[in-house]
């Protein structure tokens, strides 16, 4: 998870990552913070945010200019704006931001808009989209038992049916993130699904998966980091 924080002011900067990590404190919740002077460096050097709290009246490219960018390259980022100029707010919403905070921001204002930009993040990431041939279908990762790559497709196999998708075994385990792991070259398995581990196979689901020589090793610490064993 990263909040990126972009204002041209040291100072705001500085105190706006002070009420985030109180914030992160008192929830418990983690993040990474990264900072930005301007909308250029950000829109350079930020790979992949996930909420971003945004300065609008900043010189060169303003706030509202690099939002607009922003949603080219990253369109499921979440957006909250800080301003001085309350009537900048309607032009925000162009841009599918979640809110605005009017400066000097507060921890409860801030706490009420980052609780909801947090719900959304989990929300997402505890869900996968797969476009089959005739429908997107959007599925819980924990309904999902393992993925399988098979002639260009790669077919899931989860509690409601399987659902072949067009796509790669790298692309899908990259969206599946770390609570699955890599058995063979063709297959992925969810952990939590995982009742034994064979010498040759991994059992899922009550389903004998295959487990490769070349991979063993690996899907066993990927076990173990999920269970917490040392």
């Amino acid at each position: 998870m990263t909040i990126a924080i972009v204002d041209d002011e040291l100072e705001t900067r500085q105190y706006m990552q002070g009420l985030v990590a109180q914030y992160l404190a008192e929830t418990g919740r983690m993040a990474q913070l990264v900072f930005y002077p301007d909308g250029a460096s950000f829109l350079v050097g930020c790979e992949h945010p996930d909420i971003v709290l945004m300065d609008i009246d900043m010189p060169g490219m303003d706030g509202l200019s690099t939002a607009e960018q922003l949603r080219r390259s990253h369109p499921d980022a979440i957006l909250i704006f800080t301003t001085r100029l309350s009537q900048c707010a309607i032009r925000g919403y162009e841009v599918d931001a979640i809110g605005f905070l009017v400066k000097p921001v507060t921890l409860p204002g801030l706490t009420v808009k980052l609780n909801k930009a947090f719900k959304r993040v989990e929300y997402r990431q505890s869900k996968i989209c797969l476009k089959t041939k005739d429908s997107i279908l959007f599925l819980e990762k924990n309904e999902i038992y393992y993925a399988e790559g098979s002639n260009h497709h790669v077919i899931y196999h989860t509690a409601q049916g399987e659902f072949p998708v067009r796509s790669s075994l790298q692309e899908a385990e990259e969206q599946l993130g770390a609570e699955f792991s890599r058995s063979s070259h063709s297959y992925i398995v969810n952990l939590g699904f995982v009742t034994m581990v064979g010498k040759n196979d991994v059992t899922v689901h009550g389903e004998a998966i295959p487990l490769s020589r070349a991979m063993r090793r690996e899907f066993l610490n990927a076990v173990n980091r999920y269970y917490g064993v040392r």
